[in-house]
């Protein structure tokens, strides 16, 4: 869940192992200036389409979507993870 006094999501795909995603917001649209900083977070995943590509999304209201579709010209966030083997 969303949580709001940090502007963020723990977000887990295998239980207990979470990551922390600050609401950074994006860059996307004709002025090309930051919107919804510490209300949503956007960020880039490894899956690159034609035009879309997949993305983690989620805002303050609870919404989460790990396999959002985005335009490849948005200006998204980019999340480092270590992979461990």
């Amino acid at each position: 869940s969303f949580d709001s006094s940090n502007e963020g999501i723990n977000f887990s795909i295998s239980s207990p192992s979470t990551t922390w995603y600050p609401a950074s917001g994006d860059r996307y649209g004709g002025s090309g200036a930051l919107s919804d900083v510490g209300s949503r977070g956007n960020y880039w995943s490894v899956t690159p389409g034609s035009y879309y590509a997949y993305s983690l999304f989620f805002n303050g209201s609870g919404d989460v979507y790990p396999t959002d579709g985005y335009g490849r010209s948005g200006g998204l966030s980019v999340r480092c993870l270590q992979v461990t083997d």
